[in-house]
């Protein structure tokens, strides 16, 4: 898991660089959330942060929507609140529990087919890097 859990921050960390560079341009931002939110999933090892739970599994951004007042630009928002170390996974109780939210939200979970492909990408990765014997 390590080896791929890095594959992913270097390729958050390649795309937020080029999206420094180019600020204007959205796909570097896009591919940067992606690879935060897989990298968060997978060192999680796909389960909840809180309580160990594996289904409804969602992102929970430590830094929140209303403290973008509190950093001084739109990029450096956008670059600390969606890389990986700020994004917990947590089940759809404790998320709910955490917002202190009366409904559930069982529509922000993280979809099954989400996660069995990250899986998927990552044994293929990890069978990628293996030497032959």
């Amino acid at each position: 898991m390590t080896e791929f859990l890095n594959h992913l921050i270097s390729e958050q960390k390649k795309a937020f660089e080029q999206l420094n560079r180019t600020p204007n341009i959205v796909n570097p931002f896009v591919r940067g959330l992606q690879f935060g939110k897989s990298a968060s999933l997978v060192a999680a090892d796909f389960k909840c942060q809180a309580c160990g739970a594996v289904k409804d599994l969602q992102w929970h951004h430590m830094i929140l929507r209303p403290n973008h007042h509190y950093l001084n630009d739109d990029l450096r928002y956008k670059t600390t609140r969606y890389f990986w170390k700020n994004i917990m996974i947590l089940c759809n109780d404790c998320h709910d529990d955490y917002h202190h939210r009366l409904h559930g939200s069982s529509n922000l979970s993280i979809g099954v087919d989400k996660i069995n492909d990250l899986k998927q990408q990552q044994k293929r990765f990890i069978k990628s890097t293996k030497e032959p014997l």
